[in-house]
């Protein structure tokens, strides 16, 4: 089996139930996730050999894909979320070859 940086390309799109697209390296994403859903995604993920009585869990619930919010969709779950949440973020650049859609990246 491939090493994660070799599973897929470089700048491998990922599509977000907002249908916006990260733009991201494979080991990025594992080693440096920008975005909090990615965060608590792999937070989330069993270790082998680890010994824990609970898995990390996203509180809430995912959201309706029939009645998304025009911001992002992760925001009511967030617990990095504030006020310009609401509105649909812009992809931003948080490293070469590693763009996300989040606005805790996005200078003010």
């Amino acid at each position: 089996m491939a090493p994660p940086d070799r599973a897929a390309p470089d700048g491998a799109p990922l599509l977000e139930v907002s249908g916006l697209t990260k733009h991201f390296t494979v080991r990025r994403i594992f080693t440096q996730p920008a975005h909090p859903y990615t965060r608590a995604l792999l937070e989330s993920i069993p270790r082998f050999g680890a010994r824990r009585e609970r898995l990390a869990a996203i509180a809430g619930q995912p959201p309706d894909l029939a009645t998304l919010a025009a911001g992002c969709a992760f925001a009511p779950r967030c617990p990095a979320a504030f006020e310009r949440c609401v509105e649909a973020p812009p992809e931003t650049e948080v490293a070469p070859g590693h763009a996300t859609r989040c606005w805790l990246h996005v200078l003010p």
